[in-house]
């Protein structure tokens, strides 16, 4: 019995490791401190422990999942302010009129009419100019 339940040890602790992997650097100390008091505390009470152990490889790579996509947010927004007002504008206007032709396209059978398209066009450059607008920097009051 203590041999199944040393080797069930070993295996949280093991998974605890794996999860720590998934964590970014500078979380990693903090995550693994907290995680370990809980498996530790379940020990001194007799209790088992890979459930926690399972339990805190799904918490760590949906963390680690989390923070990252922060992260890629974060580099987009960054990508997008050097990108300059007016190319968020004219790239803004042509996804927004692809994404109305496509609709276009799969809502009828037949090829949509120069009118749908003109509307879709014309829907877009305005949508282009607004989102090109609010690119645009704030500038400071001259009064």
């Amino acid at each position: 019995m203590s041999r199944c339940l040393s080797r069930s040890r070993e295996v949280t602790r093991w998974l605890l490791k794996q999860a720590i992997r998934f964590l970014p650097a500078d979380q990693r100390d903090r995550y693994y401190l907290e995680w370990l008091a809980n498996i530790e505390q379940l020990e001194q009470e007799g209790l088992p422990t890979l459930g926690e152990g399972i339990q805190i490889l799904h918490a760590g790579a949906r963390i680690g999942s989390r923070r990252r996509a922060q992260l890629a947010g974060a580099r987009t927004k960054q990508r997008a302010r050097r990108l300059g007002p007016g190319w968020v504008g004219v790239l803004t206007g042509m996804g927004s009129f692809f994404i109305a032709l496509s609709a276009l396209l799969l809502a009828d059978a037949a090829a949509p009419g120069m009118a749908q398209i003109g509307l879709a066009a014309i829907g877009s450059l305005i949508l282009g100019i607004v989102a090109g607008n609010q690119a645009r920097p704030a500038r400071p009051d001259d009064s």
